[in-house]
């Protein structure tokens, strides 16, 4: 394997380690963060899922996107827009709602890293190390979750929770570099598509919008609701996908391949068990039994 090919891999891997590295590390944040806004941990769990609410919204459509104007310009445009939202943080978080809006773009940015970074490997990278080279990026998805909690810990204590955007800032820009220089893009580019499934988007986004705020609210009348709305958008959705020719969610695939479709639900399920123990575990370490941050944050890695 070259150096070149060595340091492609190295670049699609970081994105895919910043993905999951911003979500887990500023969960050991949120105690300090609330403390500096005063808002209530109910509050404080809105970062966390609208990181990870708008980055779900975006990654169906981007997904079509990479597939029209090509998997570089997509994860070199991602990579910068990642950069720029993280130092952004560091300078206009001056209340919450600013943080929370700054937040919601990072999960649009963090989309279009996921979306980009597995096509240019299956293009650019040679087939003899192809294998290897998807399993750094998967295992690269998990070593995020897991360095950024103790990362997370030890960064908010030491140098404040805005250093967290700086270091993931920091990362991006090194990602972003190498991948403008690296990957060549007359083989990563694909031929215009057909055109984007508007509508489908529209369900695909109102879909799970009215998920996460219906649970958010699930005592309330508005919250059944929304999650009833959830259904019905959830329908028109399959439906659209189903009967559409250039879907953005091909569903079918789902019905026709078996072990496509166990994959699928299999990963899931284990993000379904997961994702929320990060937070909760970091925020009752730190609230409950008094830990700091960095022991938090160690006690929290080894969960993952």
């Amino acid at each position: 394997m070259t150096f070149r090919y060595v340091l492609i891999i190295f670049a699609t891997g970081l994105t895919s380690f910043l993905t999951t590295y911003l979500s887990s590390s500023v969960n050991l944040a949120m105690k300090t963060i609330g403390e500096e806004y005063l808002v209530s941990p109910s509050e404080l769990s809105m970062l966390a899922s609208l990181y990870l609410l708008f980055s779900s919204i975006f990654i169906v459509p981007f997904g079509k996107l990479s597939d029209t104007i090509g998997a570089k310009k997509t994860l070199v445009f991602g990579c910068g827009f990642f950069v720029i939202t993280n130092l952004l943080v560091t300078v206009f978080a001056r209340d919450f709602t600013s943080l929370l809006v700054l937040r919601s773009l990072q999960g649009v940015a963090s989309a279009f890293l996921v979306v980009s970074n597995t096509p240019i490997i299956s293009v650019v990278i040679p087939k003899e190390y192809r294998v290897t080279a998807m399993g750094i990026l998967s295992g690269l998805i998990y070593f995020g979750n897991s360095a950024g909690n103790f990362l997370g810990g030890l960064l908010t204590e030491e140098f404040g929770w805005r250093s967290i955007f700086i270091s993931a800032a920091a990362m991006g820009a090194v990602a972003f570099i190498l991948i403008q220089l690296m990957v060549p893009r007359s083989k990563v580019e694909k031929e215009p598509g057909r055109g984007v499934d508007v509508a489908g988007i529209v369900f695909y986004g109102l879909m799970l919008l009215s998920l996460q705020s219906g649970a958010n609210q699930l005592d309330t009348p508005a919250g059944k609701l929304l999650l009833g709305g959830f259904i019905v958008f959830a329908v028109l959705f399959v439906m659209r996908q189903y009967r559409s020719s250039r879907p953005v969610y091909d569903v079918r695939m789902f019905l026709e391949n078996r072990v496509f479709a166990a994959a699928n639900v299999s990963v899931y399920l284990n993000f379904f068990a997961t994702t929320g123990t990060t937070y909760l575990l970091a925020l009752h370490l730190q609230c409950n039994r008094g830990m700091s941050a960095t022991e938090a944050g160690g006690y929290s890695s080894c969960s993952r």
